[in-house]
């Protein structure tokens, strides 16, 4: 601004001291505009302060119980300087159960794209959090565990209090005393313990058994999970439940032997880990009642058995007894792989292994019936659509409309035997949990008019009966009627593989069961209608495809928009008048059966501003109304909404012609009948992506007896990451080689000394070869060893991991981002040395990971 002043003053004086001087105003005027638009923006452009913030003290009070472990959190900090911008404090998977007290802020959960609790603080100053959380307790080849995630303050401490004679198996931290642990930097840690045996065996098995009971068939289905605590070797015994049936099992089938009375013996020629399942059916000799029986069982099993929950049929009371039954218990206390077996369930139950189970209950049938009524034809076609809610067993009973004949059905033909009067027994020697179909002809003595009969049922059926839509002749309306009748329900509460059947109809009806139908016949017009939006500059675009479901004739009135302006028709010109408010009447000389469009304009005055408008529609139309999907532009987000629209309807449910219209989509959205459609319109920023991927960067590390690891870094560098790559330093390593291209290269260090900068070829890609070594632990009989990927910066579409371990040893597991690589065709570095062990992630961005490799001698 001074130099904006001394600028005007130096110009007034000299335009004073030469009159001949004649400076035109138009061009001080443009020069003082410059000026001051130039102070500006370097104002603009000056550097906002970054945020400066600590974590001083973090501290969690550990109890573990057999139900779960509980944490108290305690976390302490400041803010030094900065804006107050949200500060991470949990990542996304820790379960919080209670909130404590909080000063100097404010919790946050979960800012857009990210997941965890975060702390948005006041101001510069202090902050405390306390909270507590619930930790699941989990299980791996090595021991059972909990994980706790605390933030990396500059004090972590952990205190741990155990239930009598459970044990800590590892410290999870530097022991202070009286169960204090000073903790690394890191933010996962894991508390590893033993729980005593409870004397029943002395053989090392522990598997956890989950069964899960499903009563809604005639027999009874028990699918039941096998959890291993530590990998199982040897010979397997699986007792199931006495007079039960083995069904199938995920065990692979050579390694296993069926005995008598559902008893399995599996022989593992390899150590297994993950979970397995087997399904059960029992079949009661009177379905439903009372039945008692005993779950599977592992003997010597050191695990939790008797785990178990009951899916009942819908409306059927049971009742549950057992000697030393525990009810309702909560389903965090499982394992993660066991919670996803019992998906669904907030709650489980256990009974003491080898007790037995009794259940009282009602036996129901549960099937779903949907009917489409096709009276298209001289008779009626009646195509109805079964959905087992649950396995079925046993023997099935089907009535079909009185009159009807049955002309196929879906099931398999040896299960069949059809009766008289439509009605069909199926016997299901398998469970069956698939829809299944069956389809009728209903021949009345004069089509058209008036018809009256009754839908199929299920005796004893609990579910729903009597859904159904209809599918009129072309150019005909329809008149419903019935007792009870409920009409127009929407498709959105039927299941996915109902609304699949009901393809085509946006509702259905329903009649209650063993009630009678009754169907009157009187013509209309049946169009479907679909309309593509988009964006012309600063107008709406809408064009709209009319398709005739049956041929046209006579006078047709189709309202536009309202305040829109029509474009063009691809009917003929001669056929058409164009009334006010974009409302057009066609007079049609001949029957028009192929669909025609019509383009509509709708003008925007704010560019910014919401838009809502109406969607064309036809004077006593039945077809379908209110189908669109929106094109926006590039760049350009076009979000739609309006009272009672379907988003994502499949296109598969449209006619052929209007699948073509929209060839490059799987789906539209529909807005009811006389909803107003309300668009949104948002401009997208442009998001920045990799200005480079390589194609594969290779890391190799080889472990001798002593500790020490030489590792060799690889990749293909292209010119356009220009002169120098920097590599990240890690700790306490050296170089030992380089090569670029295959000519020794000297290493570089920038400043702070924690990048290798290494120089690359010029004009030309760079095989870059970097070896060096770093010093570990003596290798014992059993132990962890890391491995460190530093962070380059560049982007790989793969990242491949090579580790060489001494042949006295063997690896368990590897901890980290990575997965087995066995079809790596990478030669191997001069200097490998040991068994390799080879890995990959796919999609790297440059950044460093950690991986925790866990080996052992092999007994002789």
């Amino acid at each position: 601004m001074k130099q904006m002043l001394w600028f005007v003053s130096m110009l007034s004086v000299v335009i004073g001291q030469g009159a001949e001087i004649a400076v035109p105003w138009a061009d001080i005027r443009r020069l003082l505009e410059d000026r001051v638009r130039a102070e500006e923006t370097r104002k603009l452009a000056a550097p906002q302060p970054a945020q400066r913030a600590v974590l001083t003290e973090a501290h969690c009070a550990l109890v573990l119980t057999p139900g779960g472990g509980r944490g108290t959190v305690a976390l302490s900090g400041r803010l030094i300087s900065g804006p107050p911008d949200p500060i991470p404090l949990l990542p996304g998977e820790v379960i919080v159960s209670k909130l404590g007290a909080v000063t100097g802020g404010t919790l946050y959960q979960a800012p857009s794209g990210q997941a965890g609790l975060y702390l948005v603080p006041d101001g510069p100053g202090p902050f405390a959090v306390e909270l507590e959380t619930a930790l699941p307790l989990e299980s791996d080849f090595q021991s059972r565990f909990v994980s706790l995630a605390l933030p990396p303050a500059l004090v972590r401490t952990m205190t741990v209090e155990l239930p009598d004679g459970w044990q800590l198996t590892d410290s999870p931290g530097l022991h202070a005393g009286n169960n204090v642990f000073h903790l690394a930097l890191e933010r996962q840690t894991r508390v590893r313990f033993s729980i005593p045996s409870s004397g029943r065996n002395t053989r090392a098995v522990e598997i956890d058994i989950l069964s899960q009971i499903d009563l809604r068939g005639g027999a009874i289905l028990i699918e039941t999970t096998f959890e291993p605590a530590g990998p199982l070797a040897g010979q397997l015994t699986i007792a199931g439940p006495s007079g039960a049936r083995i069904l199938k099992t995920s065990l692979p089938r050579p390694w296993l032997k069926e005995t008598e009375d559902a008893t399995l013996v599996a022989a593992l020629p390899e150590p297994l880990v993950e979970p397995f399942t087997i399904q059960y059916l029992l079949t009661p000799p009177n379905p439903g009642g009372l039945i008692a029986f005993d779950l599977p069982t592992v003997p010597d099993n050191n695990g939790r058995e008797g785990l178990f929950m009951i899916t009942p049929p819908v409306g059927a009371e049971i009742t549950v007894t057992g000697d030393g039954l525990e009810r309702d218990l909560p389903v965090t206390t499982l394992s993660a792989r066991l919670k996803t077996a019992a998906t669904g369930s907030s709650s489980y139950d256990q009974l003491p292994s080898g007790g037995t189970l009794t259940i009282e209950y009602t036996s129901v049938v549960e099937i779903d019936t949907l009917s489409r009524v096709d009276l298209r034809g001289g008779a009626i076609l009646i195509e109805t659509t079964f959905e087992p809610v649950g396995p079925l067993a046993g023997q099935l009973t089907i009535a079909g409309p009185s009159g009807a004949r049955i002309l196929k059905t879906s099931l398999p033909p040896p299960w069949v035997k059809e009766t008289e009067s439509a009605t069909l027994v199926a016997t299901l020697p398998e469970p069956w949990g698939d829809p299944f179909t069956i389809q009728y002809l209903l021949t009345p003595p004069n089509p058209g008019g008036q018809i009256t009969f009754d839908l199929p049922t299920v005796p004893d059926n609990r579910s729903r009966e009597g859904l159904l839509v209809i599918t009129p002749p072309a150019g005909v309306e329809v008149t419903v009627t019935g007792d009870g009748l409920v009409r127009d329900l929407p498709i959105t509460t039927l299941s996915p593989r109902m609304k699949a059947a009901a393809t085509g109809n946006s509702s259905y009806d329903q009649l209650p069961s063993e009630g009678t139908l009754t169907i009157e016949y009187t013509s209309v017009v049946e169009i479907d209608i679909l309309s593509q939006i988009g964006l012309r500059s600063t107008a709406i675009l809408i064009e709209t495809t009319f398709e005739p479901v049956g041929p046209l004739a006579g006078q047709l009135t189709i309202a536009g928009p309202s305040g829109a302006r029509i474009l063009k028709t691809s009917l003929p010109r001669p056929w058409v008048k164009e009334t006010k408010d974009a409302m057009l009447v066609a007079t049609l000389p001949e029957p028009l059966g192929d669909p025609f469009t019509i383009q509509y304009l709708l003008t925007r005055p704010d560019l910014d501003a919401e838009a809502t408008f109406k969607l064309p529609t036809i004077s006593g139309n039945s077809g379908r109304e209110g189908l669109f999907v929106v094109a926006p532009p590039p760049g350009m987000e076009i979000l739609a909404t309006g009272e009672g629209l379907t988003r994502d309807v499949p296109a598969a449910g449209l006619g052929d012609r209007l699948q073509a219209v929209i060839a490059d989509r799987s789906a539209y959205d529909h807005l009811p009948y006389g909803s107003g459609l309300t668009l949104k319109f948002q401009r997208l920023d442009t998001v920045s992506r990799p200005s480079i991927v390589l194609d594969t960067i290779t890391l190799f590390a080889s472990f001798e007896e002593s500790g020490g690891c030489l590792s060799v870094l690889r990749m293909s560098v292209p010119a356009e990451a220009g002169r120098y790559l920097r590599v990240e330093r890690p700790e306490q390593t050296e170089i030992w080689a380089l090569s670029v291209n295959g000519r020794s290269e000297k290493v570089y260090t920038d400043d702070e000394h924690h990048n290798w900068v290494i120089p690359l070829a010029s004009g030309h890609v760079s095989d870059v070869e970097l070896a060096y070594l770093s010093q570990g632990e003596k290798l014992g009989l059993h132990g962890r060893l890391a491995v460190h990927v530093p962070r380059t910066g560049l982007s790989a579409k793969k990242i491949r991991v090579g580790i060489g371990l001494p042949k006295r040893i063997e690896l368990i597991s590897i901890e980290g981002p990575v997965s087995p690589d066995r079809a790596s065709g990478e030669e191997l570095p001069r200097n490998f040395a040991g068994v390799p062990h080879l890995f990959t992630r796919s999609f790297h961005k440059g950044e460093a990971f950690d991986l925790a490799l866990f080996y052992k001698e092999p007994a002789k």
